[in-house]
């Protein structure tokens, strides 16, 4: 995911981009994943590195696991930083989605329900001129990631809690990148949790969707250096 932009954080910052359960190298674990857990995860990981503290920057999911981390470590978490995310927890028809989309992979596998996925986190604009990275992206999804890794994820969105509070307490910074065709997250939802924390940084792109990180490469990464080294 963030491949394209690791190099350039790192020439000031130190960076670790762990790859989630189940996903990248990462094998998908025996516990049962839960976006507490996940965040605790994280946590380990900062203890095995001897960091005290750290930003938690994370897109869609990962955004979910980083308010999860500042609920349960507050006293660790530097700031926070959200691409195309939210804090907010599932709404009954969205939970009723993610119900049918496991019914649907474990019918059918994920390999549908992934190319249909991330087929529609892009905008109409973005495909057309780059259908080689979408494919790409498909194509890697889904010869790498299992049935039960993206069943596993759905139900840990699904079940995950809403930390508008946790926003709301949250006295450091944070960012949010959001993206105005973004058809996952709506505009309304996205600008709804921006006032919520004492200090927003607050970047609304007209032409991304919800992979800012590709559509917006260039304007993401600049967002990241200048938030990181602010």
């Amino acid at each position: 995911m963030f491949d394209g932009i690791i190099d350039s954080l790192a020439s000031t910052c130190t960076i670790i981009c762990p790859d989630l359960p189940g996903f990248g190298a990462s094998a998908l674990s025996e516990e049962t994943l839960t976006i507490d857990w996940m965040a605790a995860l994280m946590n380990a990981i900062l203890e095995k590195e001897n960091f005290s503290s750290a930003t938690l920057i994370g897109h869609s999911l990962g955004g979910y696991i980083a308010i999860h981390f500042a609920a349960l470590y507050p006293e660790k978490t530097a700031a926070l930083g959200f691409i195309n995310s939210h804090v907010f927890d599932d709404g009954d028809e969205r939970k009723q989605n993610r119900e049918k989309s496991i019914d649907f992979i474990k019918k059918h596998t994920a390999r549908l329900f992934i190319r249909e996925l991330i087929n529609n986190l892009f905008s109409e604009e973005y495909k057309k001129v780059h259908p080689e990275v979408v494919i790409a992206l498909i194509k890697s999804a889904q010869e790498t990631i299992s049935d039960a890794a993206v069943i596993a994820a759905l139900e840990a969105m699904r079940n995950r809690e809403d930390k508008s509070e946790t926003l709301e307490r949250f006295t450091k910074p944070v960012l949010f990148i959001i993206g105005k065709k973004d058809t996952t997250i709506p505009l309304a939802q996205s600008l709804s949790q921006v006032s919520l924390p004492a200090q927003s940084d607050i970047h609304i792109r007209g032409e991304a969707a919800h992979m800012s990180v590709y559509e917006d490469k260039e304007y993401t990464q600049n967002c990241l250096l200048n938030f990181l080294n602010r």
